[in-house]
């Protein structure tokens, strides 16, 4: 499942960064994926996997796009609150 969020609109040498949080701690390790781009290309980025918060940037340059996730927790699932 992809979550969407904010637009974005880049210019060359952008990053967006991402904040994932679990709201709940149930011990569950969680893992993301973040979309980005190469060029005007779509790309998905691992992020770090952590039982706590999970952060980092993607490339984005010149492209107007919303940010969007793709997160799994291991074992358990979890809730999240992202930006």
């Amino acid at each position: 499942m992809v979550c969407q969020g904010d637009g974005v609109i880049g210019s060359p040498g952008t990053r967006v960064g991402y904040t994932i949080k679990q709201v709940n701690n149930v011990g569950t390790l969680l893992c993301c994926k973040a979309r980005g781009y190469q060029g005007n290309t779509e790309v998905w980025v691992d992020l770090l996997c952590s039982p706590d918060d999970v952060t980092g940037s993607v490339p984005w340059g010149s492209v107007a796009a919303s940010k969007a996730i793709q997160c799994k927790g291991t074992p358990l699932g979890t809730s999240i609150e992202w930006s």
